[in-house]
């Protein structure tokens, strides 16, 4: 009778963390689609701070959080590095 039960309730707590989570992703995405807005600011101080963070959006959404920021990353030490030689 205990062994129904944990299983019965394992289940529903899966479940119930499978919906947070993607409650959770849900709401980050919006926030992100919103600030997609700040491209023309980003744009306009430079060409190169625009191209970072299109291609950091891109990066993210396409390859997930981890690869994504450290392509990311990567990207944005060589434009600094670029910017210092110039």
């Amino acid at each position: 009778m205990v062994r129904m039960r944990i299983v019965y309730d394992s289940n529903w707590v899966f479940n119930f963390f499978q919906c947070a989570l993607s409650s959770i992703i849900v709401v980050a995405l919006i926030s992100s689609f919103r600030k997609f807005a700040e491209v023309k600011k980003h744009w306009a101080v430079s060409k190169l701070d625009g191209f970072l963070w299109v291609s950091t959006f891109i990066l993210v959404a396409l390859m997930g959080v981890d690869k994504g920021l450290l392509y990311s990353l990567a990207a944005g030490l060589f434009l600094m590095v670029l910017r210092l030689a110039v």
